[in-house]
């Protein structure tokens, strides 16, 4: 009697243990469901609308939108690597209210005394009470301002500041020729460079007929 009731709860334990192999994959995949949905839910978008590109003394813009609504209040504050280029306003806020109103920032740059384009990357930071947002990031911005400052000899010193404008190792105000890298002499005053003068004394001799 006692050996037909072990067997029967044998029998019953196989049948449990293959009944609950059977629903795992079904749970498993019920689980992985559920985990990337609530994955899906952690991770929302803040866009911008791109770089911005201007002339040095010159502002531009670039939007920031957020991509559902939140259920909170979310802070976005900017901040440049660059000490040149200014953004205002100082944070944008949204809320429920404004969510799917794109906002933007104003981007300023002022004018300095290089040759050479301004460059800065505009970082962000999200604040606030909002819990959706909380894993989100704002994608940097980056800012190039064109210098229009003329620069002869590729020194980086504007020529309204470079007192060798030619880069010939001349200050200009002894430079017969400050504009020119090859020429700083006329010695025969004939408007010819003595490197280009065949004759740069102007006595009716080539300089190779010279000693």
């Amino acid at each position: 009697m006692n050996d037909r009731i072990l067997e029967k709860a044998r029998s019953l334990l196989l049948v449990a243990v293959m009944v609950a192999a059977a629903f795992m994959p079904m749970l498993a995949g019920a689980n992985e469901e559920q985990l990337g949905d609530s994955e899906s839910l952690k991770y929302t978008v803040v866009s911008t609308s791109g770089d911005v590109y201007l002339d040095e003394g010159g502002w531009g813009y670039y939007e920031i939108c957020l991509d559902e609504v939140p259920d909170g209040v979310v802070v976005i504050t900017p901040s440049s690597d660059n000490s040149a280029v200014s953004i205002d306003p100082a944070y944008l806020k949204f809320s429920k209210l404004n969510w799917d109103e794109c906002d933007w920032f104003d981007v300023e740059v002022a004018e300095d005394d290089d040759a050479s384009n301004t460059v800065a990357t505009i970082s962000h930071t999200i604040e606030g009470t909002d819990t959706v947002f909380t894993n989100s990031a704002v994608p940097s911005v980056m800012v190039e301002a064109y210098d229009w400052d003329d620069d002869m000899d590729g020194d980086n010193v504007p020529d309204y500041l470079d007192d060798d404008v030619d880069g010939d190792g001349v200050d200009n105000d002894a430079d017969y020729f400050p504009e020119d890298g090859s020429e700083t002499v006329d010695t025969d005053g004939d408007g010819v460079g003595d490197n280009a003068d065949t004759d740069d004394d102007d006595d009716g001799w080539l300089d190779s007929e010279e000693s």
